[in-house]
């Protein structure tokens, strides 16, 4: 075999080898490829994912808080209403002299103290004569009892009576108001 024959041959094996050589890396950077747009598929879906499941926990967040603002908001309402009726029905039972009467009666009554005087406001005097009145009076709807050696008192002031009583007022308020929620 000639030179040129070898050098031909030669040749054209490396043309070969370079054209093989050249679709495998033409396979390779496809392949390559294919694989480099799947990882940023799914590295995007996730990211996607991520932002809708961050998306979705703000709009519960968003949702959770507006929702303890508005029930807050109406406990507040609720509270108001209670105190507003705890003072009207405080002023109703004091204008109403017979029923104020009576429930000054009943404060004294169930102190259940012996040797005591009562200590009320100069217009409530006449209400609860019967009793021994204490020369001082006092400026609030109500009646304080005391045994006459000061050893014991009991404020039965309206203010302090419903002060006392507050919690079960409210309950009771609450349940005449709110029942049907």
């Amino acid at each position: 075999m000639s030179l040129e024959k070898i050098i031909s041959k030669i040749e054209k094996n490396a043309e070969k080898e370079i054209a093989e050589i050249n679709e495998r890396i033409k396979i390779k950077k496809e392949e390559l490829i294919k694989k480099t747009e799947k990882k940023a598929e799914l590295k995007r879906n996730k990211i996607i994912n991520k932002g809708k499941k961050e998306a979705e926990l703000e709009k519960q967040r968003i949702i959770s808080s507006s929702n303890v603002e508005a029930k807050r908001k109406i406990l507040n309402k609720k509270d108001q209403l209670i105190m507003k009726v705890i003072s009207e029905i405080s002023k109703k039972i004091v204008e109403d002299k017979k029923t104020y009467q009576s429930l000054l009666r009943k404060l004294i009554d169930e102190a259940k103290m012996e040797d005591y005087e009562i200590v009320v406001r100069e217009e409530d005097r006449d209400l609860v004569k019967e009793y021994n009145i204490a020369e001082e009076s006092i400026k609030e709807p109500g009646v304080i009892i005391r045994k006459k050696d000061q050893t014991l008192t009991i404020d039965n002031r309206i203010e302090k009576v419903i002060k006392r009583k507050e919690k079960d007022l409210r309950v009771g308020i609450a349940k005449i108001l709110f029942e049907s929620e």
